[in-house]
């Protein structure tokens, strides 16, 4: 299709597809996926219509394509919204401050874990919650590398603690 026949179909068919896209997804929106049908229309090389015939099967087929871009789009929304809700659940769920890894140092430990100092039940608590060890050192105001001996240590602790407490695995 040369540039002014293309030209022609445009006039004719974005506004029908801009109309057709608002319902439901907005004025500025339906002008994008518009476009983005338009510009695939003309990508795609499509031939020229060159009767009425050519012309509804033409314009049928960038509904289509329409039709495709505005499932790609509620697609990507529902994937966004999938995911900023795990990360604010997640969020939701992690101490996000030292106040807060205070409280987990404090939370519903066993009693073989009293032998742990404050700082080690801290550490184990925020490795436990899913923190990693460049996270738990912005928390506590340490070194990654720190963290990660003092956690090993602690983790060696815990389990001495655990096993001598009675709960011998082997």
């Amino acid at each position: 299709m040369d540039p002014r026949e293309f030209e022609e179909f445009f006039l004719q068919v974005y506004p029908q597809l801009v109309r057709y896209a608002q319902w439901g997804r907005g004025s500025a929106v339906a002008e994008d996926l518009a476009a983005k049908t338009m510009e695939q229309i003309w990508l795609n090389g499509e031939a020229a219509p060159v009767d009425e015939y050519s012309f509804h099967r033409l314009r049928k087929f960038s509904f289509a394509i329409l039709r495709r871009h505005i499932g790609h789009q509620v697609r990507d929304e529902a994937a966004l919204r999938r995911r900023e809700h795990s990360f604010s659940r997640e969020q939701a769920m992690r101490p996000s401050s030292t106040e807060s890894a205070d409280n987990v140092a404090t939370a519903g430990w066993p009693a073989w874990a009293a032998g742990l100092r404050e700082e080690e039940r801290k550490l184990l608590g925020l490795h436990v919650n899913g923190y990693k060890p460049s996270e738990i050192a912005k928390i506590i105001g340490i070194r990654p590398s720190a963290v990660s001996a003092r956690l090993q240590r602690a983790k060696g602790k815990a389990r001495r603690l655990w096993r001598d407490g009675g709960h011998d695995s082997g």
